[in-house]
């Protein structure tokens, strides 16, 4: 939009009615006394109150009474009167009879399930619906954060009310979900529930077959992996061969429906992998898992369809089963499928199969376990686009992961993607420059305006999407992509819209409203100097660029201190209570994300450390090289094969003293690496053995960390206690799969051969451990570098419970109190 059109547009926006506005102060706002339930009367005078603070904002005092039946020609709105027609979902209307004005719609438990303290996302109400829309058409009311504060007014008088009409109020979706805020918000913004659809967020089968409840009575329940039932992995799947299982997963749907709902979600496990059982291998005559999944599926849909006659099943797409299946091209009468893949490709596949109830998107727009991770990351352009395309395809539902982190950064972009759905031929530039009016008056509109074009100019420069590795530009890692995307001048310029816009801004809701653009642009600005002076510092590492970059950290850390209550919440905004800064836990607030947006030093490091030990972090890491030993080696350490190694030392994790005293030696052969250790440990500490992969990290033990990888951020890691049967192993970051759980995570399924004999002498422990290099799956060739860390836990005694423990490792982290920190790995030089 040219500078030329908008004033235009402004002007045109602004220009007083011609007519008289009816509506005056002789009015009232009428509500029915007798509801469906509790909950919709509840809901109902909430919405009255919403309605009579925007009048009262224009000057007009309306009262809000109840009556039992309409009493027409005595100048009210009436909200929530039942008229006699029959409406569907979501839907309602705006009626204009004879000066007074009827706001109705379906306002019923979506599943039939009436109380006095449920959850609006639990209804269907339309007479809000339409009540939000009513305030939009003929109060210039627009729903730009969630809250009272959130609701506001264009500039200018209202338009003209017409003597009569009959408008009905259809939305385009029946399903539309995902974080809540609040109800006025959602439903002007077209995100009101989950309606009668029970949705468990993305996998059923967790609730069919409960680990809790068959573990132990049942493990033939569960998949088997490595020639094992595995109940207890963190993401668990389930032997799709064995009948009962399958009749859990029926029942649990028949559970769900008989409850009230219309449509139940069925959906395999997260991270799903088949079971290796020979059962499963042989199910359904092919070979595929996606294919296994779609035949069991489409099955159980068909059996709902004899069994219970006008209920209906919502299938996911999700991995593995993305793509639609190929052994059939046609679902049951009763089917809908949930889509995770949803670009144009996607939607050119699904046409070649008949869905006869169309289908709910999952998206993933937001969330921040994307590479942008707590940053801005889907722009107005992209909202447009996807909204028609998926109106174009007949998407009736949306799931909206992630939604609603950044109120203040991406709320425009909310706000056109709740306004798009409503009519998906508006203008872009126009809902943008609406958006900033409304929210901040006038005279900060065009520099409001300016300020988000900005961001969405740099976002559809490097559009990035949850499915691919890389992003479009080619980047794989979130401290690239975002100096890359929010440069220095970038922010300059950001910087200098916001500050304007605060000096314009002239009336007390606009200031609360860019206090939260404020606080989340401050902390957007602050990670990303954080992230240009690391990058200089890491280039040529000195004093006098480390500690620009520690102040900066120090802001950094006020704003998480801050950022939380003493019960470990995140706080909200004083006028808007159900707006946090950034809505997440306390760990994923420090690296700026999860899964993809995890950015981990400089904002881990343990600044306090730092000054005061003097160092330079990222210098510090400690190298050796590893001798070959000539022969088989044993527990004697100081004779043999291991007599002229030197003992190298275990320090206090930030070089501090500490009490307990740890030796070790390395050496490896054709087949092998070996670690020998000598370390204190009083001998009348006694312990209980916690098997394969427990807790071992609660009591003392021995960690190592090994990384042969050519990145550190691929890593394996092993525990020992100080008792047969006590030991743990994981690979960090070797699963590639995006959509995995455990994407570039800890994934203790791992399960890798190796060798820890142990034996106690008095006050000291004395540990051989042995890793086959066939185990890491690589081999040092001469001249290999690896990243290495022997890490020793010390707890004051047997029960963790009773103080922290001491922390000690052969390369020091300063970084952060964790074994974890890559760049602190030592480096291991093979001759």
């Amino acid at each position: 939009m040219t500078m030329k059109n908008l004033a235009t547009w402004l002007f045109c926006l602004i220009v007083t009615s011609l007519h008289a506005w009816q509506i005056d102060s002789t009015y009232k706002i009428v509500l029915p006394e007798k509801t469906y339930d509790q909950s919709v009367y509840k809901f109902l005078g909430d919405a009255a109150e919403a309605l009579q603070k925007s009048f009262a904002d224009r000057g007009i005092q309306l009262p809000v009474v109840r009556q039992e039946v309409p009493e027409p020609g005595q100048k009210s709105i009436f909200i929530g009167f039942p008229d006699g027609r029959e409406y569907k979902y979501f839907e309602g209307s705006i009626r204009i009879i004879a000066g007074d004005i009827y706001i109705t719609g379906n306002d019923v438990h979506a599943k039939n399930r009436p109380g006095p303290r449920n959850s609006s996302r639990a209804y269907y109400l339309g007479s809000i619906k339409a009540l939000t829309r009513f305030m939009e058409m003929f109060l210039n009311v627009r729903f730009v954060l969630p809250g009272k504060n959130g609701i506001a007014t264009l500039p200018g008088e209202l338009p003209e009310l017409p003597d009569q009409l009959d408008q009905m109020i259809r939305p385009a979706l029946r399903f539309g979900t995902g974080r809540y805020s609040e109800m006025i918000y959602e439903y002007a913004n077209n995100s009101f529930g989950a309606g009668s659809i029970h949705s468990y967020g993305g996998h059923s089968w967790y609730s069919a077959v409960p680990r809790e409840k068959y573990s132990d009575s049942h493990p033939e329940y569960f998949a088997v992996f490595d020639g094992q039932r595995a109940p207890y992995a963190k993401y668990y799947s389930l032997c799709i061969a064995n009948p009962e299982v399958r009749e859990l997963i029926y029942q649990e749907m028949l559970n769900k429906l008989d409850a009230g709902a219309e449509t139940v979600e069925l959906a395999q496990t997260d991270g799903y992998r088949q079971c290796e059982c020979q059962e499963c291998a042989k199910l359904y005559g092919v070979d595929d898992p996606a294919e296994k999944l779609w035949i069991l599926h489409r099955g159980l849909a068909e059996r709902l369809l004899k069994d219970r006659p006008g209920k209906n099943v919502m299938i996911i797409a999700y991995s593995p089963t993305f793509d639609p299946p190929q052994t059939f091209k046609e679902f049951p009468a009763n089917t809908m499928i949930e889509l995770t893949r949803y670009n144009e490709e996607s939607f050119a596949k699904w046409k070649e199969v008949k869905v006869p109830l169309g289908f709910i998107t999952y998206i993933y727009n937001w969330g921040y376990y994307q590479i942008n991770g707590l940053t801005p990351k889907f722009s107005s352009t992209m909202a447009a686009h996807q909204v028609r395309l998926f109106l174009d395809n007949g998407v009736q539902g949306i799931y909206r992961c992630g939604f609603g982190e950044l109120f203040g950064l991406e709320g425009a972009v909310y706000y056109i993607y709740g306004k798009l759905l409503d009519d998906p031929t508006q203008d872009v530039d126009t809902l943008r420059m609406e958006y900033c009016l409304a929210a901040y008056g006038q005279k900060a509109a065009v520099t409001m305006n300016n300020f988000y074009q900005l961001l969405d100019d740099r976002i559809d420069q490097f559009p990035t999407s949850f499915f691919a590795k890389k992003d479009a530009k080619g980047f794989t890692d979130p401290a690239t992509l975002l100096t890359a995307m929010w440069t220095p001048s970038t922010l300059k310029r950001l910087e200098s819209l916001l500050s304007q816009a605060e000096h314009q801004v002239d009336f007390p809701a606009a200031k609360q409203r860019l206090e939260v653009v404020r606080q989340q642009f401050d902390y957007l600005n602050n990670l990303l100097k954080i992230q240009f002076f690391y990058n200089a510092y890491t280039l040529k590492p000195s004093h006098g660029l480390l500690e620009p970059l520690l102040q900066l950290l120090d802001e950094r850390n006020q704003i998480f201190v801050s950022s939380y209550d003493e019960q470990g919440r995140m706080k909200t905004f004083e006028h808007f209570p159900s707006v946090q800064l950034l809505g997440i836990a306390k760990a994923d607030f420090i690296s700026n994300g999860r899964l993809y947006g995890i950015l981990a030093a400089p904002n881990t490091w343990n600044v306090k450390a730092i000054r005061e030990k003097k160092v330079l972090p990222g210098v510090s890491g400690k190298s050796m090289t590893v001798p070959f030993l000539a022969s088989k080696p044993n527990m004697e350490f100081s004779s043999g094969t291991w007599k002229d190694i030197p003992w190298e030392t275990l320090s206090e994790i930030q070089l501090n003293p500490t009490l307990t005293k740890s030796l070790f030696k390395l050496g490896f052969d054709n087949d092998n690496f070996y670690i020998a250790v000598e370390s204190s440990l009083p001998a009348a500490r006694k312990y209980v053995q916690l098997g394969q992969d427990g807790k071992c990290w609660q009591f003392d033990c021995m960690e190592v960390i090994i990384a042969p990888f050519e990145t550190r951020d691929k890593y394996f890691h092993f525990i020992t206690n100080p008792v047969e049967n006590s030991f743990y192993e994981a690979a960090i970051g070797l699963i590639e799969d995006p959509l995995h759980p455990l994407f570039r995570g800890t994934d203790v399924s791992w399960n890798g051969e190796w060798l820890c004999q142990s034996e106690r002498d008095g006050d000291i422990w004395r540990l051989l451990i042995t890793v086959p290099f066939s185990t890491l799956g690589k081999k040092p060739a001469p001249g290999a570098r690896w990243a290495f860390n022997l890490c020793r836990e010390a707890f004051p005694d047997i029960s963790h419970s009773k103080g922290k423990p001491e922390l000690s490792c052969w390369s020091p982290c300063f970084e952060a109190l964790t074994f974890h920190e890559t760049s602190t790995f030592g480096e291991l030089r093979f001759p």
